[in-house]
């Protein structure tokens, strides 16, 4: 199985358009949970963890570049 996706959300101040960046990988495990391994950090608190591009449903983003 394909790893998720760990990302950072940054909003473009001239268009206000949302682009995510990726900063890591999550691991689903056998007992249910998930590991995360993470190449950068947040500079806030927050990421999101999205399932593989080939699992996640298609949907309008209403002209934000995000990965869901």
């Amino acid at each position: 199985m394909r790893p998720y996706e760990v990302c950072v959300a940054r909003k473009d101040e001239k268009t206000g358009k949302t682009h995510w960046t990726r900063i890591g990988a999550a691991f689903k495990r056998d007992n249910g949970g998930m590991s995360v391994v993470l190449d950068a950090l947040p500079i806030g608190r927050e990421f999101m963890i999205f399932p593989p591009k080939d699992d996640r449903p298609k949907s309008d983003t209403n002209g934000d570049d995000v990965p869901y």
